[in-house]
């Protein structure tokens, strides 16, 4: 007899546990609603809204956007669902824009930016992140570069000093030829 009267209060408080949790539920959704309501009235939107960091989060707590100022000024991270960077946007340590994609690997695909002298660049990598393909602006005008398996530049298309373009090759060790109109020279090794 006494363990029907335990199963039964047990029971009994089981089902007034449910019934307190979704009433606790329903409060918490409506007060959350009303919230909600009052920031969506025109008249209640702020202007600024400032802080160091914002996140948005996927259902597991991953941060998949985040936008955050640093030490060299403002970052746009987008991640994947499990948190990894996939595509960040922002100032670089230079004080430059620069934008560029990620792999899971933390290896750089794609970056949009600036090379070393302030000109315009763009880099495009192998999944291991070697340099494959350079597109910049140099002195003279525009350069590409296309590069091996080792990352290494071993072709060249860019306008020369004397406003001509100018076509090179080059093996492995940097040696090889440019070719400008109605020349060839020779070249001992390839800056890159």
């Amino acid at each position: 007899m006494s363990t029907m009267n335990h199963e039964h209060r047990i029971r009994l408080l089981e089902s007034k546990n449910r019934k307190l949790t979704l009433a606790l539920t329903v409060l918490g959704i409506a007060l959350c609603g009303g919230v909600l309501m009052g920031q969506i009235d025109p008249r209640k939107v702020r202007n600024v809204i400032r802080a160091k960091r914002f996140e948005v989060i996927n259902n597991d707590g991953h941060p998949v956007v985040t936008l955050k100022s640093w030490e060299h000024g403002g970052l746009l991270l987008v991640q994947d669902h499990q948190g990894r960077p996939v595509a960040v946007s922002g100032s670089d340590a230079t004080g430059n824009g620069t934008v560029y994609t990620v792999n899971p690997q933390g290896n750089k695909l794609v970056r949009l930016g600036t090379n070393a002298t302030g000109n315009g660049a763009i880099a495009v990598n192998d999944s291991t992140g070697r340099v494959v393909l350079r597109l910049v602006v140099n002195e003279n005008g525009g350069a590409i570069g296309v590069g091996n398996r080792w990352g290494k530049i071993v072709g060249t298309l860019m306008s020369n000093e004397e406003g001509g373009g100018e076509a090179g090759a080059f093996n492995a060790q940097g040696r090889g030829r440019k070719l400008t109109p109605g020349q060839t020279r020779r070249t001992a090794h390839l800056q890159d």
